[in-house]
């Protein structure tokens, strides 16, 4: 070992004695190192580490699945979950989730509190259990049993001082005495379905849930048998469900069952854009060692007469590339040392920008495997840079080395040079068109219509709990009273209440026939239903009839996509619709109104179908919670308080949930394609930086290798514009052929822009012509320096010199 330490030694010395090469190289390397470890971090917890739940590898999330509708992931019925928990044989347990809101009340202001509902079992089958108390018992998972309710640590601490006498004691949730059975374990999170929530209560179906199969409103979760797998347990419960569909041709025809790792199924949102800011900052690291492979190469013919002496007394071949390449294997450590510093800067940046709730962290830590994971790259980033130039000082021409007076050798390798350059060239272009795709569909995001007016518009959701509003003719009363009084309150424009307003994550469709049409299977489309004045207050244009009329029911208004598909001449408000194929009674269709983006901006328009909440009866699916919609006159973050003193007046003991503007809700919208812009565009500009000093540096030095050639031209006449061409032409056929090789590149990853982008194809050709226009003018710009340098050559002097 000492050998070689002694190597390191004399390496890191001759590096300190070029200050100005060593502190370039450094920083070079430290950019696409620590670029590399910042998304290792990100990869490794998010996509590679297993979930923090014991024996994890056996989890899964169930679904229902229904092919004739091209979906995979339909929520389960209660009745279809108890019996796929009863017969599955793959799983050792199942348990069901749904989300929900319970009004807390008390000594302090009435708070609307995300809730998880989960069966009794959910903590065995994932294997948790809460830091202080108990989890749920069977009996406190039905209807009739005791209340219970288990906290988040966040909440137990914001809301209730982490006071541990909490746990035994009651709370107030939407009317009913509960008790505080346990605490979870601080940071506990468990983003499948019920991520954010700040209590989790037992779901106990109620009788209606248990009698109504086509109501599919649960995710699930399953723990498999010690050899089973994700595809084993699926036709397992593939065959169950067979059964079922057999049983119930009415509501389970074609409903069959899926079964997905429940890590995967975890981020499944988040994969595409990790593994495209993997690939990105992959490309920057090649880029950086383009560069420094560039350098390395030219200090080695600098030094060629060193290692011609060194060669001269004795050292072998062997010695001579181990001293080249020790002086990269500092260099890689330096560099990596670095690129940590800057990663831990860059890695509180990427989880700033991405946004926590969607990769499911807060803090991100630089632990032991992402040290190593530097460590591994520092080294391997130094033998692709260093490994050339250390080969290089074995191919010496040692007569002709001892020759040269000024220490700059021969082999300038001006071919490898271009290469490179080119290379780095290519790779910039394939990231700069990536992020120039990306920042088209977000402009194209932010100019695509909603089919409603977002200005002026507050939305914020009311519980109602069942002890209080026991069916909908109560529930209908109470919003009848609420929308009464906000339409009489000063500065409201338009009110309305919609169960599934667009764009909040909320959406329920159902099968329908349309009168005189054949039957359709697996037909549907999203229904909402909503008082008179929605529209209006959403903003959302009637185009033919009429809105509802209070109190209505038989009726309904379908939007433009349903009028296209079913009434293409124009003739919807003469159609009858029949609802989960019932032959009677039909609902008349009195109005089309326009295509609304419900699920996402990125999405079009869907069928849908408008019910008045009137129509809603005893035999209806009660609605546990709605959004109000008010259209302002003035700013509608200042009517806030408004809306909460009207709903105060109306019952006292309601909180208003998450109030926040339609503006907001679709810039929240836009996030994720902004947060891929900024990071993809943050890479793609430093890719650009350090291809525009690649270009630089290698011009600079092929032009000063041609000193003598530039002097005999221009002492045989040769004007100041023949030596810019010569110079700038050079470095502009090396960028070309980058440019070239960057669209080839860009053209074979369509596929992969093509899941990350919206409303602009992965090859359209304004995004490639204005990349290649920069990189050509980038490039030039880089070669113009060198080329006015050589030009104000003196041709006596250069002659002389050489």
């Amino acid at each position: 070992m000492r050998p070689i330490l002694d190597d390191l030694r004399r390496a890191l010395r001759s590096l300190l004695q070029t200050p100005g090469f060593t502190a370039i190289a450094v920083l070079i390397l430290a950019l696409g190192i620590g670029a590399n470890a910042a998304i290792f971090s990100l990869v490794d917890r998010v996509l590679l580490q297993p979930l923090p739940f014991p024996d994890s590898g056996r989890l899964v999330a169930v679904w229902g699945a229904v092919p004739v509708r091209d979906r995979s992931d339909n929520p389960l019925s209660a009745p279809d979950f108890l019996d796929w928990q009863r017969d599955a044989g793959q799983l050792e347990g199942m348990a069901a989730l749904a989300n929900d809101s319970l009004n807390l009340t008390g000594d302090l202001e009435p708070e609307d509190v995300p809730t998880a509902r989960v069966s009794w079992n959910f903590f065995r089958v994932v294997g948790v259990h809460p830091a202080l108390g108990r989890d749920f018992t069977p009996e406190e998972d039905r209807a009739e049993g005791p209340k219970a309710v288990i906290l988040s640590h966040e909440f137990w601490t914001k809301r209730f001082g982490a006071d541990p006498g909490l746990v035994g004691r009651s709370i107030r949730l939407s009317g009913l005495d509960t008790t505080v059975v346990g605490i979870m374990p601080k940071g506990f999170r468990f983003t499948h379905r019920i991520g954010g929530t700040s209590i989790l209560v037992p779901i106990a179906f109620s009788r209606e849930q248990l009698d109504q199969r086509g109501s599919h409103f649960l995710g699930a979760v399953g723990r498999l048998k010690p050899g089973a797998s994700a595809a084993s347990c699926e036709a397992d419960l593939k065959r169950v469900a067979a059964g079922l569909a057999s049983a119930y041709p009415d509501s389970n025809r074609n409903f069959t069952a899926r079964v997905v790792p429940l890590k995967e199924q975890m981020v499944v949102n988040a994969r595409g854009t990790l593994l495209v800011l993997t690939g990105a900052v992959a490309f920057v690291l090649l880029i950086a060692c383009a560069n420094l492979m560039n350098l390395m190469l030219a200090r080695s013919a600098r030094r060629q007469r060193e290692m011609a002496i060194r060669a001269a007394l004795g050292a072998g071949p062997g010695a001579l590339v181990w001293s080249a390449l020790a002086e990269s294997l500092v260099l890689g450590l330096m560099g990596g040392a670095a690129g940590l510093f800057l990663g831990r800067w860059t890695l509180n940046g990427l989880v700033a920008v991405l946004g926590s709730s969607r990769i499911g962290i807060e803090r991100m830590p630089l632990d032991a495997r992402v040290l190593l994971f530097t460590l591994a790259l520092s080294l391997a980033a130094s033998l692709l840079f260093g490994l050339l130039p250390a080969l290089n000082a074995e191919r010496l021409h040692l007569a002709d080395s001892l020759k040269e007076g000024k220490g700059t050798g021969t082999a300038s390798h001006p071919r490898l040079r271009g290469l490179l350059v080119a290379s780095e060239t290519a790779l910039a272009t394939a990231l700069l068109i990536g992020a120039g795709l990306m920042l088209r569909s977000l402009i194209h995001l932010q100019s695509v219509d909603p089919g409603f007016r977002p200005d002026h518009v507050l939305v914020a959701r009311i519980s109602l709990p069942r002890y209080k509003y026991p069916d909908v003719n109560v529930r209908n009363a109470f919003m009848g009273e609420l929308q009464r009084k906000l339409e009489a309150t000063q500065g409201i424009a338009a009110v309305g209440i919609n169960d599934t307003p667009p764009l909040l994550g909320s959406t329920s469709s159902s099968s329908y026939d349309v009168g005189g049409e054949e039957t359709v299977d697996g037909q549907e489309a999203l229904n909402h239903h909503i008082t008179p004045g929605y529209f209006k207050a959403m903003g959302i244009p009637v185009l033919q009839g009429r809105d509802i009329a209070p109190n209505e029911a038989g009726t309904m208004l379908v939007n433009e996509a349903f009028a296209r598909k079913h009434f293409p001449r124009g003739n919807a408000l003469e159609g009858r619709v029949s609802m989960d194929r019932r032959e009677e009674p039909f609902l008349s269709i009195v109005g089309v109104v326009g295509d609304v983006r419900h699920s996402s901006l990125a999405q079009g328009a869907r069928p849908e179908m408008y019910f008045p909440m009137a129509s809603l009866t005893g035999e209806g699916f009660p609605i546990p919670s709605f959004l109000v919609v008010l259209r302002t006159v003035p700013d509608p973050a200042g009517m806030i308080p408004v809306l909460k003193r009207v709903l105060h007046e109306v019952d006292p003991d309601l909180p208003l949930g998450r109030p926040r503007t339609m503006e907001t809700v679709l810039n929240q919208d836009r996030q994720e394609a902004q947060a891929r812009s900024i990071l993809l565009g943050s890479f793609a500009g430093l890719a650009l930086l350090l291809a525009a000093v690649g270009i630089y540096a290698v011009v600079t030095f092929l032009t000063a290798q041609r000193t003598r050639e530039i002097g005999v031209r221009m002492a045989m006449g040769a004007q100041v514009r023949d030596v810019l061409t010569l110079v700038v032409g050079q470095g502009l056929r090396m960028a070309l052929a980058g440019i070239a090789g960057g669209v080839v590149i860009s053209l074979a990853m369509g596929r992969v822009l093509d899941a990350q982008i919206a409303g602009v194809r992965s090859w359209d050709p304004a995004t490639f012509a204005l990349v290649a226009g920069l990189l050509a003018l980038v490039g030039a710009a880089a070669c113009l320096l060198p080329a006015l340098r050589a030009a104000r050559v003196d041709p006596m002097v250069a002659l002389r010199n050489e």
